[in-house]
């Protein structure tokens, strides 16, 4: 009998398991892109990838309940801050709320869908990061895209861990493998340690100053806070011995204090709070992971940030010197390229922006500027040469300066005497200099862009080291020669039989050689800007919705005085992820005015007080300023959108905002105008564009306000960032912001000209960005029958399959 009973139970266990993997093969074969649980958005198509991948088995349900490794996946989620992620960045309530019901087999089976959601979502975030396309971060950043191309090893990874080491070793496995994020991640780990030990202290410098061989209860406290850092030390006594000195002299080399001994800044950078540096670090491996996988076993890595150029070969480093970068307002952008050329005795051309920043000037003090510095003008229309006293330099301007410049070779070009030429369109490239001596500068961000090199010549040597013809003693003839004062100085071109790889990047946290954790000024302002995404809301969703209903009102009841009346008439869609409408109290033409007061249902009529209103649904914003008069009963009719018969035949449709419209770009400046952070919240989903942001998603458009116009706590802004500020602060309407966007094909895609457009904005160091934007999507991903309800406005529809774009008629 009671083998029967356990025969009976385990067969019941193997059915109620087949059940939920036919459940879960059903569910997969929904024709839709994003199902709301809650108020939380499953990303439908990733899941179903997964699925796929695993002959649609559950991951983390069996025998009823969940397994060990979905209990050491929810730890993880709890608390992800081994992987660089903060404790709020998978926070989810529905997912709580799931875990606290009765595991019965509909909780259980949403639990096995959420769960493998969010492992999708931290597998994504781990292997590319949390922006895919960094165009729309700023225009510093000018990587290739990176894309997931490890479903398989996601999927059978999260099948086979049975326990809390599986589950991290299996997100381990999905990591960046290159170096930098390797070390940052073992930096992370020292720091994590020392916080969950508890032994990150707050240092206090005694009044008395310690000497070398001296005896102090501070010296434990300093070696333990050093310790954290990266630095060793043969025992923890009180004595301030050799060994600490040494440490001591590696710790002012690495943050370039100048200073010796224990010093009023060593203790203030260590007495930096734990929170603060987890954070830098955060952000440092967030940019690791923009960075390729693995690096190629040869490349130069120029870290921006600490000027420092490495040399890789064989994945091991074999050259290394200091580098000149951009200065903060004309930062060196962060980029792969590749070096395939050696030019001695290099000419320069100089750049427009340089030309009429530097030299015009110049030129128009003292038109013999140019031939002083051995530079020669040229007419653009005719490539000739241009006496530089011909001209009347008292009215040539930036708009009308159809010149350039160039710079013949010589120990005084620019560029110095060696030039490794790059491919990409920016101009930017690695030289030499004429000026040397600023290589002793602690802070070397003084170029205009390009980087230069400490030791030209020794990397000139080395990546011709397999050409016989150019050793070292070759290379310097040929410069002497290409010098001599007998002849007209001439360059040299010399390809490269092997190109080599260069990164650039501005990464504010390093792991030294010797193991040291360091950290570097936010110059660029990429820190900023990075966080500005990463450490932002994530709900779309308000929580207090119902708390913020108005008094409704009924046909044939008295309108108070002080009243008027508002309804919004339509019917939500299973497409919409909203039911309710929100009001904002304005003051037209007022910029900032604008103050979150009412939610509102549909179809239901309600009192409000007489003022000037924006009604928002989801994340469009009505493109009009509602003026509610006293007594006035006033309805706004949503209009129903079918979709096209022109895409029957797609899978998936995208319906999104025809930016061509003027109706739709007032939108955009009635945003930008009446609220200093936009109400709107759109975050990037796997099938690309923005769409409204989910729990747990990263809104990518909060961190864009115009703080630094209104107050810059004395922050110097450049020419371009103040005239931002001006056309910003000077703005008595959203029409008057317009010459702060342009509508259009203008991001680095240049893909969809109805639907993108990018944004002129003013951050740190106190410059002007270009932000790029995808195009703002009405919904998820539509199929033919579906249909969305709006406001009034100008909409178009892609084919996913096709890439057909039409107009779309709303009703």
């Amino acid at each position: 009998m009671y083998r029967y009973l356990v025969v009976s139970f385990f067969l019941f266990l193997n059915l109620a398991q087949a059940g939920l993997n036919d459940s879960i093969k059903k569910w997969a074969e929904q024709d839709k892109a994003i199902q709301k649980l809650g108020k939380y958005l499953i990303q439908v198509d990733s899941v179903k990838r997964v699925y796929e991948e695993v002959n649609h088995h559950a991951i983390w349900v069996q025998d009823g309940q969940l397994t060990p490794a979905a209990y050491a996946f929810l730890d993880v989620l709890n608390d992800p801050s081994e992987f660089g992620f903060s404790k709020t960045d998978f926070v989810d309530p529905q997912l709580a709320t799931l875990l606290a019901k009765e595991k019965n087999e509909g909780n259980l089976f949403w639990l096995e869908i959420l769960l493998t959601d969010k492992w999708v979502q931290m597998s994504r975030y781990l292997y590319q990061g949390r922006i895919t396309d960094y165009y729309i971060l700023d225009d510093d950043t000018k990587l290739p895209r990176k894309s997931f191309e490890v479903w398989s090893q996601s999927a059978i990874m999260a099948t086979m861990a049975s326990d809390a080491q599986e589950i991290k070793n299996a997100l381990r496995g999905l990591e960046p493998k290159n170096r930098i994020y390797q070390s940052l991640k073992e930096a992370l780990n020292k720091v994590l340690a020392a916080e969950k030990e508890k032994t990150w202290k707050t240092l206090v410098l005694p009044k008395e100053p310690i000497e070398l061989h001296a005896s102090s209860a501070f010296i434990p406290e300093l070696k333990t806070q050093l310790t954290h850092y990266g630095f060793k030390f043969e025992s923890q006594s009180d004595v301030y011995d050799k060994n600490l000195a040494d440490q001591l002299a590696l710790f002012h080399k690495y943050y370039r204090t100048q200073e010796k001994g224990i010093t009023t800044s060593l203790v203030k950078i260590l007495n930096v709070g734990i929170e603060s540096r987890k954070k830098k670090i955060f952000l440092a491996m967030e940019k690791a992971r923009m960075l390729p996988n693995e690096f190629e076993v040869n490349h130069i890595f120029v870290n921006l940030a600490f000027q420092e150029f490495k040399l890789f070969e064989n994945s091991k480093l074999v050259m290394e010197m200091k580098t000149i970068n951009g200065q903060k307002f004309r930062r060196t952008p962060t980029l792969k390229d590749v070096v395939t050329v050696v030019e001695l005795n290099p000419t320069w051309t100089v750049p427009f922006n340089i030309a009429v920043k530097d030299k015009l000037p110049r030129i128009k003090v003292d038109p013999g500027y140019l031939a002083n510095h051995n530079m020669t003008l040229y007419d653009n229309a005719t490539n000739e040469i241009v006496d530089p006293e011909s001209i009347d330099w008292s009215r040539v301007t930036k708009a009308n300066f159809n010149f350039r410049i160039v710079q013949g070779s010589g120990a005084d070009n620019a560029l110095g005497l060696v030039k490794f030429p790059l491919t990409n369109p920016w101009s930017i490239y690695l030289h030499d200099t004429n000026e040397r001596h600023l290589f002793t500068n602690n802070q070397r961000l003084l170029s205009s862009g390009c980087v230069r090199l400490e030791k030209p010549f020794l990397f000139a040597e080395y990546v011709l080291r397999d050409q016989s013809s150019y050793t070292l003693d070759k290379i310097t003839q040929i410069v002497k020669a290409g010098l001599d004062t007998q002849l007209e100085p001439k360059p040299t071109r010399i390809r490269m039989k092997k190109s080599l790889p260069v990164y650039t990047s501005f990464i504010t946290t390093d792991i030294s050689a010797e193991g040291i954790l360091r950290f570097a000024d936010d110059a660029y302002g990429s820190d900023v800007r990075l966080a500005g995404i990463l450490f932002s809301r994530d709900s779309a969703l308000s929580s207090k919705v119902d708390e913020m209903q108005a008094d409704q009102w009924a046909e044939g009841l008295v309108i108070p005085e002080n009243k008027a009346v508002i309804s919004f008439s339509g019917n939500p869609t299973a497409m919409q992820i909203s039911k309710f409408v929100k009001l904002y109290k304005c003051v037209k033409n007022k910029r900032n005015s604008c103050e979150l007061k009412s939610t509102l249902e549909f179809n239901k009529k309600y009192l409000v007080d007489p003022a000037d209103y924006i009604a928002i649904y989801e994340n469009q914003i009505y493109a009009e300023v509602l003026t509610l008069g006293g007594k006035s009963i006033n309805e706004i009719k949503m209009v129903d959108m079918q979709m096209p018969d022109d895409l029957a035949t797609e899978a998936r449709i995208r319906v999104f905002h025809d930016l061509n419209s003027t109706i739709e770009q007032k939108r955009i400046l009635m945003e930008s105008f009446y609220f200093s952070q936009s109400p709107l919240k759109f975050s990037q989903y796997d099938f690309g564009d923005y769409y409204l942001s989910s729990l747990g998603v990263k809104v990518m458009n909060e961190r864009l306000d115009y703080g630094l116009c209104l107050n810059a706590k004395g922050l110097a802004l450049t020419e371009e960032a103040t005239e931002v500020c001006k056309i910003y602060r000077n703005a008595k309407s959203p029409e008057e912001l317009k010459a702060l966007f342009t509508f259009g094909a203008s991001s680095l895609s240049e893909k969809y000209a109805d639907g993108e457009f990018s944004q002129l904005w003013v951050s740190q160091p106190g410059d002007r960005f270009r932000v790029s934007h995808k195009r703002r999507l009405l919904a998820a991903p539509m199929s033919v029958n579906d249909r969305v309800m709006v406001f009034p406005g100008a909409y178009k529809a892609r084919g996913e399959q096709s890439g057909k774009t039409v107009v779309i008629k709303t009703q």
